[in-house]
């Protein structure tokens, strides 16, 4: 029963985000004292395999804590929210780590029947209402308004959390026979998710929703798989070619100003961020203070090898979360944060089963976004990604014991 209300965490991080806060601390809180229980009863099964994400995990988190301490707050107040950032990113990771634990101590009993149905029809219904709600309010939207938009909500936010919502019970039916009538089904509603996502607007989330259903139909099904995704994205685009044609065609427009010199674009402004991102890591190796790092950005565009256009970002982040953090960190920060990536890569590995898809799934989201975006430093967004991490080491055991098991190695 848990993953239920983590998914209810997921949504609410949209719609109500203090609610979504305020439940993503309870379950934190829920799951500590659960610790405690199975501690107190012997229920914990130790594995030594944890710390091949725990130790990474951990260790990132010091190089983290260490750069907070060796930094203070700058001495511009409007690079404070900036550094109420760092430190807020080593609180969600803190407050998941009981959330992360639970599930790994205290799993469930081998031979458990869990209900597959039940929870395939709820993650069906969430999906189909997610998306049937998004492109009603695209109908109901004046034609003129660009983008999507829920009562002033990032779109961008929306479109990181429908991916993979979308994707997990994909991930989860094509384990399983389907009959004729239900390849149509699933067919039209791979249709809806898809809509559902060319509506918000997000050029990465509709590049990363069709490139995510082809790897898991070809991993499934191999070349009938890609023939069958192949069908469904020439659907796709005749039905969401409009909004996709727009966004392109935004895209190749920044492209060509980008060319001209001009960089006060959505893309020309990326460029001239992750340029100074990797100035940054070469010229402060070692880590610098925010404060620093301000003036060093200052002093670059005075010598022209980047554009004042990254100026406009000086105060948010640097769209791209390993480039965010090697100017800030350093090479320390980005190896760490490169081995606690690996470190839940070989934890699944390791597991085997259904621990592989999952993460895949989970991490692959986490890093793909992460590249242009810094999803890392909007609380929003990582919290709903150590939400879908947690998901997946619930989910795991449970389909183990459904036919994924495979030997751990």
């Amino acid at each position: 029963m848990f993953p239920f209300p983590l998914f209810v965490a997921c949504c609410l991080l949209i719609w109500s985000p203090a609610m979504g806060r305020t439940l993503f601390y309870e379950l934190s809180g829920a799951s500590l004292l659960l610790l405690l229980v199975g501690l107190w009863r012997g229920h914990l099964q130790y594995d030594k395999k944890i710390w091949l994400w725990l130790a990474p995990l951990l260790a990132y988190l010091a190089i983290l804590q260490a750069w907070l301490w060796r930094f203070p707050s700058p001495i511009s107040i409007d690079l404070n929210p900036v550094h109420f950032r760092y430190s807020y990113q080593l609180k969600l990771w803190l407050c998941s780590l009981p959330m992360l634990l639970l599930p790994v101590l205290w799993p469930a009993p081998r031979g458990w029947k869990w209900p597959r149905p039940w929870l395939l029809a709820g993650l069906w219904c969430v999906s189909i209402a997610l998306s049937v709600a998004l492109l009603w309010v695209r109908i109901q939207t004046d034609s003129g308004v660009p983008r999507v938009t829920l009562n002033g909500i990032v779109e961008t936010l929306m479109a990181f959390l429908l991916v993979p919502f979308h994707l997990l019970p994909l991930l989860l039916t094509l384990r399983g026979r389907l009959r004729g009538w239900q390849w149509g089904a699933l067919l039209c509603i791979v249709l809806l998710q898809f809509g559902s996502v060319a509506v918000t607007g997000t050029r990465a989330a509709m590049i990363a929703y069709p490139l995510a259903v082809a790897a898991i139909a070809v991993w499934r099904y191999g070349w009938r798989g890609l023939l069958g995704v192949g069908v469904a994205l020439s659907l796709g685009l005749t039905l969401a070619g409009g909004e996709i044609v727009r966004r392109a065609a935004d895209a190749k427009t920044d492209l060509h100003q980008y060319e001209q010199g001009q960089m006060k674009t959505s893309l020309g402004i990326r460029f001239s961020l992750w340029s100074f991102g990797w100035q940054a890591l070469q010229e402060r190796p070692s880590g610098q203070s925010l404060q620093a790092r301000d003036d060093l950005m200052k002093e670059l565009v005075v010598e022209k090898r980047i554009d004042p256009a990254a100026l406009g970002m000086r105060t948010v982040h640097l769209h791209n979360d390993t480039l965010e953090i090697g100017s800030t960190l350093g090479w320390p920060g980005v190896v760490g944060w490169f081995a606690l990536l690996l470190g839940f890569i070989l934890y699944a590995w390791r597991r085997r089963g259904a621990w592989v898809p999952l993460i895949a799934l989970s991490l692959g989201g986490m890093f793909y976004f992460g590249l242009v975006d810094s999803i890392l430093f909007n609380w929003q967004a990582h919290m709903q990604i150590l939400l879908l991490i947690v998901i997946s080491f619930y989910l795991a055991p449970l389909l183990d014991s459904d036919g994924w098991a495979g030997e751990a190695r």
